[in-house]
């Protein structure tokens, strides 16, 4: 035999008298297994929705806007309010969220909302031209 695999075989042979004599005396063994350590499993990303109403201001008065591009600008996850003026946007953290609300004939918007919860969030949008939209016009 090489004089590797017989220091090898040597050195498992002095292990296992070892173990087999403590276990013989009663006393526990030599060796004792390596606990399993497991990953900490992550805590779940907690998220809100922040919701609401865009409108414009027409002669009538304030009327909910279809067709707005409500979007988040971190994630740009990009939602469009409904003919009742409405939209729901999910995905954001507690803190400041960063809206982005855009139309064709409207002032682009950056807005700043506080969440700490789901949150409603309403906005008027703003012609470019400083007048009622043409949209309120054919509205009337």
């Amino acid at each position: 035999m090489k004089p590797i695999v017989q220091t090898i075989r040597f050195a498992a042979v002095a292990a296992m008298a070892a173990a087999l004599t403590a276990s013989a005396c009663g006393r526990e063994s030599v060796t004792e297994p390596t606990p399993i350590v497991r990953d900490p499993v992550p805590a779940p990303i907690v998220t809100y929705t922040v919701s609401g109403v865009i409108s414009e201001i027409t002669d009538s008065g304030e009327m909910p806007l279809e067709g707005v591009h409500v979007e988040n600008s971190e994630s740009h996850d990009v939602t469009i309010t409904d003919g009742d003026g409405f939209y729901s946007l999910g995905g954001f953290r507690a803190g400041m969220a960063r809206l982005n609300l855009s139309k064709e004939g409207y002032e682009l918007q950056f807005r700043e909302v506080a969440v700490e919860g789901d949150v409603r969030f309403d906005a008027v949008m703003i012609p470019q031209d400083g007048s009622i939209s043409s949209e309120s016009r054919r509205s009337r």
